[in-house]
């Protein structure tokens, strides 16, 4: 859909927003693959169940890229919005594929779409990573609790009654 004020971009405008349109999608899609393989390394790291690759140093240098990323988007989408003649909040890949008819355009669509598929796999990955997290701190939990026989939180069936620990602790200890 055509926004309408699109056309009163200037040809010069257009061109320069079309270098800066492309230049910042190559930005994104880089950023999403770097963040795609860390992400990567991250999932072959708790599987084998080595974490000393996962430091915090490392997750606060990923945010700070993000961070930095943000914002270069958000820079981008306010020098769009005054060469378009759009308020930022409008600024988005689909009207800028409008805007940039031609081979640009396409240009653009197809960026959306990879990136689009990028962002999806890195969610899906966010998700995998910290369902194993979840599961090995759970199981850690669990067996501290057998091991030291801590009495076990209750948990209800699926009759709505309470159900017993199904084993007694791995170490008892007597005074």
């Amino acid at each position: 859909m055509k926004h309408p004020s699109l056309p009163s971009a200037t040809p010069a405008g257009r061109d320069c927003l079309a270098r800066l349109c492309l230049q910042h999608l190559e930005q994104e899609q880089a950023a999403l693959e770097t963040a795609l393989a860390a992400l990567c390394a991250s999932r072959a790291a708790l599987l084998r169940g080595e974490t000393a690759g996962l430091s915090a140093e490392q997750q606060q240098a990923a945010a700070a890229v993000c961070g930095h990323l943000r914002q270069l988007r958000n820079d981008f989408r306010a020098t769009a919005a005054v060469i378009l003649n759009l308020p930022t909040e409008d600024v988005t890949l689909s009207v800028l594929a409008d805007a940039l008819s031609g081979e640009t355009g396409r240009l653009v669509a197809s960026a959306r779409e990879r990136l689009a598929r990028l962002a999806a796999e890195v969610r899906r990955l966010i998700a995998a990573n910290a369902s194993l997290v979840r599961t090995s701190l759970d199981f850690v939990q669990r067996f501290l609790r057998d091991l030291t026989g801590a009495p076990t939180p209750s948990r209800y069936g699926p009759a709505g009654t309470i159900q017993e620990p199904a084993c007694a602790p791995l170490l008892q200890a007597r005074g």
